[in-house]
């Protein structure tokens, strides 16, 4: 089962593309990590509000 699940999710602040296209699937249970450089949109998608499925 998905704990976390992101498809497609693209954010821009006026010129600047923080996000582009970003898919994330991480299960139950499992760890995972974001890593990159500066203004790479980590704490962007970290801050995203999740949104309930259908």
């Amino acid at each position: 089962m998905l704990a976390v699940e992101t498809r497609n999710l693209t954010k821009k602040y006026k010129e600047v593309t923080a996000l582009n296209g970003c898919d994330l699937q991480v299960e139950e249970g499992e760890l995972f990590g974001l890593l990159g450089v500066n203004g790479a949109g980590k704490t962007t998608l970290k801050k995203r509000k999740p949104q309930a499925s259908a």
